[in-house]
């Protein structure tokens, strides 16, 4: 059996990119972007803060980073290191975040105790809704 050079990365961030060409590790404010087959590195993005999540989209061809107790999410494009977007979240923080199945689109969550409410923000045909569901029970109810 053979074994490659031990790698950095910490908090366990190491992802496979969904068409496995790419291993993404995060070390500390660090995305490094290496090739799954030779190793080599193409790509690192520095971050201001510490990253504790990174996500692939479903196209292999963006990455986010997230600080999830700043609520800072940063989205690089791999094919072009000059491409980056921002989302601030704000107070509420967050507990995680993941692509959406469309891959053009990202999904914040947060936890709040008290009331039992989920918030979803959606766009459809080019129009923006926000959906307000009672969770309180099994069966969420849309209340709007």
């Amino acid at each position: 059996m053979n074994f490659t050079e031990p790698h950095n990365q910490s908090l366990n961030l190491c992802r496979f990119s969904p068409d496995l060409k790419y291993i993404a590790t995060a070390i500390e404010n660090i995305i490094v972007i290496r090739n799954a087959e030779t190793l080599q590195v193409s790509r690192e993005f520095k971050h201001s803060t510490l990253i504790q999540c990174i996500e692939w989209s479903p196209n292999s061809s963006l990455i986010l980073a997230a600080n999830l107790k700043k609520g800072d999410i940063v989205v690089h494009d791999i094919n072009d290191p000059t491409w980056k977007k921002t989302i601030k979240e704000g107070p509420a923080g967050l507990l995680n975040v993941k692509w959406n199945l469309d891959g053009k689109s990202i999904m914040c969550f947060s936890d709040f105790e008290d009331p039992p409410w989920f918030i979803l923000a959606e766009r459809r045909e080019c129009k923006d809704f926000i959906g307000v569901y009672k969770c309180d029970t099994d069966d969420w109810k849309l209340l709007n």
